[in-house]
């Protein structure tokens, strides 16, 4: 199962295999810069900024195709099976994929920033249609407080995609989206209780509706987590 739509009895998009795919051959240029700076406001922090550029040419080049009919429009989601739809990996015979990434990190004793950008388009060669692996440009800050005395640290994480336009078909546009996730980890560093880690997590806290390019369905709403692991070395 790729993905379940919540609607009526249940809208459920499949993996169907392709027994005539062929294996991917690719060549790809890139080129990047970085630079790293040390005790810049106190001793010991750290900042770091790097970025690429690359393009990237396939031959065969693998492909994800979904197809997913339009609930209410093209077909009746009550009727159970009408709306199911298949994703499929299928070759393009030549491809083309250009993108952009940038990461700055600021690292401190006290408190973590890091922000990174990614964006990518890319398209079949002879007939100008756009990929299926495409995604929206995107930004994601994650920010941290570091508590040394208790051993722990404080997180929230914002991520950010602009409106998907890059597609075959102007149903499969998707609107921008902003989530905010947080997170705090405890894990003693000795005592009776070194080995020991609990994670706590809340994922989109303020339960946003929001769909990825090519889904046809939501992601998960607000989702609280929790982990508890104990590590014991000898």
């Amino acid at each position: 199962v790729h993905f379940r739509i919540p609607i009526g009895p249940g809208i459920v998009n499949r993996f169907v295999p392709n027994p005539e795919l062929k294996p991917q051959r690719t060549t790809t240029w890139e080129a990047g810069a970085g630079i790293d700076f040390q005790d810049i406001l106190g001793p010991g922090d750290r900042f770091q900024v790097k970025g690429s550029r690359y393009v990237t040419r396939g031959t065969d080049f693998i492909d994800l195709r979904v197809d997913q009919p339009t609930p209410f429009v093209t077909c009746n989601p009550f009727i159970p099976g009408n709306c199911d739809g298949t994703t499929t990996a299928s070759n393009v015979g030549r491809a083309k994929l250009r993108g952009t990434e940038v990461e700055a990190v600021y690292d401190h004793p006290r408190a973590r920033l890091a922000i990174n950008y990614a964006w990518i388009d890319g398209k079949d060669r002879d007939t100008g249609e756009r990929l299926g692996v495409l995604f929206p440009e995107n930004v994601n800050a994650d920010g941290a407080v570091k508590l040394p005395e208790i051993d722990s640290i404080f997180g929230w994480r914002v991520t950010y995609a602009t409106r998907f336009t890059k597609v075959n078909d102007p149903a499969q546009e998707r609107g921008s989206f902003v989530v905010h996730d947080t997170y705090f980890a405890w894990a003693p560093s000795d005592g009776l209780l070194q080995g020991l880690r609990v994670d706590l997590a809340v994922d989109n806290i303020f339960d946003k509706a929001y769909a990825r390019a090519f889904t046809g369905a939501f992601e998960t709403g607000r989702n609280v987590k929790g982990l508890l692991t104990y590590t014991m070395t000898w």
